[in-house]
């Protein structure tokens, strides 16, 4: 990384100091045109005659927040810029808005920071910092859910990820970061930061037997019909077998078996999932869970089957549902105590089946805490829009690179049968090639949409997909770059 290029304020005192008047419209952006391609590439960073005005630019173009707080809390920003150094906090703002207003203690006793945030064009870094002002429920092991959200625009079939890593525990402060790439940019959009929920104290069982006659479904059990009136896609009703889930779920609903009729304990210390009910329903093998879930605590479990051979068995349908105060069955939009997963199996041999499961349990800490704010344009990225590239069924139309990340944005006609595969991907710099690792595909979302008695189509006849790509180093200088190769065709930028 290039100091030069890079620290704000070193560009910001060379630009003060420069007798030459920076031309305005140069400073909105700059264009290179390239007719052979009829696209136009907008570049972030500039020759070296215009070093003033990159200056200017990278110096005055930055983050914005609608809300600064916490100024007396020990740390914020300088704290991290000690922890990550300051040539990487140069490439970050920072935001430093808490939950938490002098020395106050929340109800749940955690202090939550949203310290600092790096936008580059769709890829997000965030600093963020948590102290638990009551205890040590965070020593140990201990789980965050958060997450960023646009606010002010329609999502596009958005790709973000929430895994994160702490870089740094001091005096009971422990330090995250975390990287989200989305799959449009976020340059010019409000965003909200949103930590819904801490688990600690965390107990988790992977892939393990259960040791369980199977035999014992065969007995008798009470049976019960679970009405679905709305789509059961939208509640959490999933197969990996179309034809069978359309076979199970009819019209008058699903038999599923009637709940609590065995309640077999799993036997692993901390986990409370037991196996609510097992049973043959129509030939199908039906095992229930049931996950206790009292509001200091968190479940959840999963299991899978394995034929006499050895092989993954298929589960036909997973229906999630709870009971309420009045024993009646309804199936929940948000949280659900029960999930009845059905199997189709040969049941003349169901003794040579085996059962295994996933099971994890913690404390929970609920904050539901949400931070708003805006960004602006740091004018980190590279912009190649207007082509025609084919690559099988797809048509690239754009290309977007950041110092982190690439996206290539492509149209499919609708009537295709697939969306594709991802064209081959590789940038040529001045110090050689950097190569990239597809993370994730945003695909489907179309323009133009409308209903019709014959369901919704396209106005514009095509679906979009977007390519996401890692970058292979941990910073692209984009003043760097000569070409872009993508599905054996070259973009030549310099």
């Amino acid at each position: 990384m290039n100091n030069k290029n890079y620290d704000v304020d070193t560009l910001l005192q060379k630009a003060l100091k420069s007798s030459e008047e920076p031309d305005a419209d140069l400073i909105k952006k700059v264009k290179y045109e390239l007719p052979q391609k009829k696209s136009i590439i907008r570049k972030s960073f500039f020759r070296n005659s215009f070093s003033n005005v990159a200056a200017i630019i990278i110096a005055t173009l930055v983050l914005t927040t609608t809300a600064l707080t916490a100024a007396g809390y020990l740390g914020g920003f300088d704290r991290l810029k000690t922890i990550i150094g300051g040539e990487r906090a140069s490439l970050v703002q920072p935001i430093e808005i808490s939950n938490v207003v002098g020395e106050t203690i929340t109800e749940d006793g955690i202090r939550v920071e949203l310290v600092a945030i790096g936008v580059f064009d769709n890829v997000v870094d965030i600093y963020l910092t948590l102290e638990d002002m009551v205890g040590n429920r965070l020593d140990d092991n201990f789980d965050a859910l958060f997450f960023l959200d646009l606010v002010t625009a329609e999502l596009r079939g958005i790709v973000a990820t929430t895994k994160y890593e702490v870089i740094d525990r001091t005096d009971g402060v422990i330090t995250l970061y975390s990287r989200q790439i989305f799959s449009q940019s976020l340059i010019g959009e409000e965003l909200a930061f949103s930590l819904r929920r801490i688990n600690y104290n965390i107990k988790q069982y992977f892939n393990y037997e259960i040791y369980l006659d199977l035999t014992t479904a065969m007995s008798d059990v009470s049976t019960t019909q679970l009405i679905i009136d709305h789509d059961p896609l939208s509640i959490g009703i999933w197969g990996t077998d179309g034809e069978k889930v359309r076979d199970l779920i009819s019209t008058t609903g699903i038999t599923i078996l009637e709940p609590n009729i065995h309640d077999i304990d799993l036997g692993f210390e901390g986990i409370e999932t037991l196996i609510s009910a097992i049973g043959i329903i129509d030939g199908r093998l039906h095992i229930q869970l049931y996950e206790p879930s009292p509001s200091y605590s968190r479940s959840s479990s999963s299991i899978h089957l394995l034929n006499p051979q050895g092989e993954l068995v298929e589960m036909a349908l997973s229906v999630p549902f709870s009971i309420d105060e009045y024993d009646s069955f309804y199936i929940s939009e948000t949280y659900t105590y029960y999930r009845e997963n059905i199997f189709i199996v040969d049941l003349d041999r169901l003794s040579e089946y085996s059962l295994f499961g996933h099971f994890h349990n913690s404390d929970l800490i609920t904050l539901d805490w949400t931070a708003t704010f805006e960004v602006d344009n740091n004018e980190m990225q590279l912009i190649i829009d207007g082509l025609d590239i084919k690559h099988g069924v797809s048509t690239t139309r754009e290309i977007r690179v950041n110092p982190f990340a690439l996206l290539v944005a492509a149209e499919i006609a609708i009537d295709e049968p697939t969306l594709g595969a991802p064209p081959p991907i590789r940038i040529n710099t001045v110090d050689g090639v950097v190569t990239t690792t597809l993370s994730a595909a945003a695909r489907g979302y179309s323009d133009g949409l409308i209903r019709t008695e014959s369901g919704i189509v396209s106005t514009t006849g095509v679906v979009h997909v977007d390519w996401i790509y890692n970058l292979n180093e941990d910073f692209l200088d984009l003043d760097s770059v000569i070409s872009i190769e993508i599905a054996g065709e070259t973009i030549q930028l310099r």
